[in-house]
């Protein structure tokens, strides 16, 4: 800690100032964590760590300031996973000036660590969006720790969250794809319907209860899908069974799975009701995840994606590039030019036909 001696508020006036000069550090536990997430390369000043589950225990306690057995709880509702009796946490140090005495300063500091958090909340979508988990900050503390080790709460956040247990491992092979991809992804995205299904992608992980979640996966569909006011169920089904289907069969499968979630929408909205049995929440989700990850590393607009998978067959979803995207919307203003070429030479014929 560092301090001004004086302040001149007047010609014949010296006031103290309480200029402080601070290491803050940052603290989440990192809820559905299992595997090689310490690999993973958040953007500064945050990153993953594995720690003893004594340390966890102690610096939420310390940050929450309430007994142990309810930090136990939480962290058995959070699922936070343990390994050889470590878990991950999200971690962050920054070093910060500000004047004590001065409201505006105080405030700016204030927002400085929100905003921190907020760029660190958008990389978590991304992380959250590629592992298709529920991977979330819930309790997080930005924090002083003097000399002596002991803590001083700065700026903390609580919200509860109905975290769904699912927990795909990242592996050491999933890591160079993933950290690109966080490095490369950056909110909001550049074209407003990916976005905009992210958004509904999101709200299914805390929308409640099943048939809200899959309004929410449905809607992403939409967005992602859907250019015109017919043939919506049939468009948005096609659509993603020849985007993500590698074999016929499976773009079959797809296409039926995803009328099915069509026709329970649509008895949700208009009578209330549906048997949800046949419509898998964790399928869906799968299914727009999928899709999103496609689609932004097409990076295409809505209108041309459309156009191009309309045109399309099943089964060929692993080859479907940019390339192959563009090429093939070639062919078909190529067969459009010569067949309203044929029609007026026909025309044409018949005019001076005896």
């Amino acid at each position: 800690m560092q301090s001004a001696e004086v302040s001149a508020s007047g010609p014949d006036t010296l006031q103290p100032v309480a200029i402080h000069t601070n290491t803050y550090r940052f603290f989440a536990p990192l809820p559905v964590a299992v595997g090689h997430y310490e690999s993973i390369r958040l953007r500064p000043p945050f990153k993953i760590e594995s720690w003893p589950l004594k340390e966890l225990i102690r610096t939420w306690r310390l940050n929450e300031g309430i007994p142990k057995f309810h930090i136990e709880m939480r962290r058995d509702g959070y699922h936070i996973e343990l390994h050889n009796n470590r878990a991950f946490v999200i971690t962050g140090n920054v070093r910060l000036s500000h004047d004590d005495s001065s409201t505006d300063e105080l405030v700016a500091f204030h927002r400085k660590l929100t905003s921190l958090t907020k760029g660190l909340e958008d990389q978590l979508r991304a992380l959250r969006l590629y592992m298709r988990a529920h991977i979330v900050l819930f309790d997080h503390y930005w924090y002083h720790q003097d000399r002596k080790g002991v803590m001083y709460p700065i700026h903390s956040s609580s919200q509860d969250y109905d975290i769904e247990p699912y927990r795909p491992p990242i592996n050491r092979r999933d890591i160079g794809p993933l950290n690109t991809f966080l490095r490369r992804t950056r909110v909001p995205l550049r074209h407003d319907y990916l976005q905009l299904a992210w958004d509904h992608f999101d709200q299914s992980f805390d929308a409640g209860p099943d048939h809200l979640k899959i309004l929410s996966l449905v809607m992403a569909m939409e967005a992602l899908f859907n250019v015109g006011q017919t043939d919506l169920r049939y468009r948005v089904a096609r659509a993603l069974a020849v985007l993500l289907g590698t074999y016929p069969h499976t773009s079959e499968s797809i296409f039926a799975h995803v009328k099915i979630a069509y026709d329970a929408r649509s008895k949700l909205v208009h009578t209330g009701k549906a048997d949800l049995k046949e419509v898998p929440v964790s399928l869906l989700r799968m299914y727009v995840q999928e899709a999103l990850l496609k689609l932004l590393e097409l990076d295409l607009p809505k209108e041309t994606i459309a156009e191009a998978l309309t045109r399309l067959p099943f089964g060929q979803g692993d080859a479907i590039t940019r390339q192959t995207i563009r090429a093939t919307l070639r062919d078909y203003r190529q067969e459009q030019r010569w067949t309203a070429k044929w029609k007026s030479i026909k025309a044409r014929h018949a005019r001076h036909s005896p």
